[in-house]
């Protein structure tokens, strides 16, 4: 009994020390007299005024805090008079067991109504560079910081168990590159804010560029804050977005990713990375396209890498072949660096529906274009992936053949700058009705000369090789086309063309033509070479010459 006695005299004892100790603080404490002061070290460090309206009051319930009122913060010479930084109202609360060691720590911060005004002039110059040019100035030596940063800690330990933002609002306007953006923060709440601890995050706002589009985004994550790391844990984002620059009706984007980056070595890294996005209206009926991959970014080498890189793409709508398609790429690896302007896809399988081709894709200059590439595929059915059919006779026979003449404009400069060296091979090939067996297509292209050889392929039992040159370096296109083909079965060719065989034969074509222009009429008038063909063992059906002779008679 005795003991129970004494710990609850000992506990009376403590409380009442609290209560006074809190009054106590309560009575003497007047925080007004630092509004000068933090306004002068402000004004010392920026050039800058820090203006507080109201007074500071002191709250006791439910929580011990402060309410600081209304603060502006104001903007740069020659941005005009409205602040850099603006908060309608701000409380601060304070963990009561920090007063008994007069050592008071922030348990949360609350900012109402918080307005970040950024703004660059049509010189390229921000609101903001005189903050950064007088925070390098003035940035102390090592041994300095270390002092000042020991001195600053052993007078006041701050820690924040809370932030909590709501209405707060971001202006973005860039003069010189004509653009006005606005991000509006309904709310930011965080969890206990301390080194090496774990906090939850939850953010709710909207980003709107004025006659362009607008987005909403959700956004829930664990924050892990350490010396040389920012690790977020279970990253979740949801986002919409519609307006002019969105070529569809709405957009919905999911996104879910365990982020980390290292402040030492500058690298970004995002593992168990995957995003969905789906799209109705607009140019397709719908879109749904998920992508997958281990990211990495080194923000220092400007290099961007994606391992066990997924794409998946479902297209719905009536600007798509058929109506329907399914396409993904995969890669073991992107790799993409910014500075040498390259991008390397490695183990590429590209699919279009239940065709894939296999390869890599190398862009060793994507600013002036200079591209390798080797892709192969088993089978590419090109009438079945765009939603054609075989024609029928009639069909064919009554197809209207245009008499107009017909521009080929081709993207001459973009040929004069291009390099390109690549190899195409299909098993099987599938298009206008007609099966290609064994297709082998060379491409090499540099400074203005775009050279398709060899081309070779199996033809209705005949094979096929050639070669085809185009010369842009002038001001006009030249041509130069080389083909033979041998052994060619035209029966069997006109029956999968024309779904009729009136000629048949085994048919050997010797090509080797040259000519130039823009227009039709100009390749026709300008063609020039050898042209012979070859018919062995050839028949007409339906035309009897004996009938024919006799009825002349």
């Amino acid at each position: 009994m005795n003991i129970i006695k004494i710990l609850l005299i000992s506990l009376v004892a403590l409380l009442l020390f609290v209560v006074g100790a809190v009054g106590i603080f309560a009575i003497t404490f007047d925080a007004n007299k630092y509004k000068q002061d933090l306004s002068g070290i402000v004004k010392h460090k920026t050039n800058r005024d820090l203006s507080f309206q109201g007074d500071i009051e002191l709250t006791l319930y439910p929580v011990l805090g402060m309410k600081l009122g209304s603060m502006t913060f104001s903007n740069a010479p020659g941005f005009g008079d409205q602040p850099m930084l603006a908060v309608n109202h701000a409380s601060v609360s304070v963990d009561v067991l920090s007063l008994l060691s007069f050592n008071p720590q922030v348990a949360e911060l609350i900012m109402d109504g918080l307005s970040i005004n950024l703004q660059t002039n049509k010189r390229g110059k921000t609101n903001w560079d005189d903050l950064v040019t007088q925070s390098k100035q003035k940035t102390p030596s090592k041994d300095k910081a270390v002092t000042i940063k020991a001195d600053v800690e052993s007078e006041l330990e701050v820690a924040f168990d809370g932030v909590v933002i709501t209405n707060a609002n971001l202006l973005w306007s860039d003069v010189k590159a004509g653009v006005d953006y606005q991000i509006n923060i309904e709310s930011l709440l965080t969890g206990k804010i301390a080194e090496n601890q774990s906090f939850p995050l939850q953010l709710n706002m909207a980003v709107t560029s004025l006659n362009e589009f607008t987005s909403t985004i959700q956004l829930k994550s664990d924050v892990l804050l350490d010396d040389q790391k920012v690790t977020l844990t279970s990253l979740s984002v949801e986002s919409s977005a519609t307006g002019a620059l969105i070529p569809f009706d709405n957009v919905l984007l999911k996104l879910n990713s365990d982020v980390e980056f290292s402040t030492v070595t500058n690298q970004l890294g995002l593992s168990a990375f995957s995003t969905n996005i789906s799209a109705k209206g607009g140019a397709l009926q719908n879109l749904q396209t998920s992508l997958a991959g281990e990211i990495g970014f080194d923000l220092d080498k400007q290099q961007l890498t994606i391992g066990a890189l997924d794409i998946q793409t479902e297209l719905e709508g009536g600007a798509v072949p058929d109506g329907k398609m399914k396409a993904s790429i995969s890669a073991s690896q992107l790799n993409m660096q910014m500075k040498k302007r390259s991008v390397k896809l490695d183990d590429l399988v590209l699919a279009l529906n239940e065709n894939k081709f296999k390869g890599f894709v190398k862009v060793l200059d994507y600013a002036q274009p200079n591209i390798k590439f080797k892709l192969k595929a088993e089978h590419f059915d090109v009438d079945k992936l765009m939603g054609e059919a075989a024609k029928s006779e009639e069909e064919a026979q009554t197809e209207v053949v245009t008499t107009d003449d017909v521009q080929i404009q081709l993207p001459m400069e973009l040929l004069r700058s291009l390099k390109l060296q690549g190899e195409l091979e299909v098993g099987t090939l599938i298009t206008q009705g007609l099966t290609i067996n064994n297709v082998i297509l060379n491409t090499n292209a540099d400074k203005g000369l775009i050279n398709l050889a060899p081309i070779k392929m199996d033809l209705y039992d005949g094979a096929y090789a050639g070669a085809v040159k185009i010369n842009v370096k002038g001001k006009q296109p030249v041509y130069s086309v080389k083909k033979k083909l041998s052994s060619f079965q035209v029966g069997h060719f006109l029956q999968d063309f024309m779904a009729d065989d009136p000629v048949s034969g085994d048919a050997n074509f010797d090509i080797n033509l040259t000519t130039k222009g823009e227009w039709l009429s100009e390749l026709k008038s300008n063609l020039n070479g050898d042209l012979s063909i070859l018919v062995k063992d050839g028949s007409l059906k339906g035309f009897n010459l004996r009938h024919k002779l006799e009825s002349a008679k």
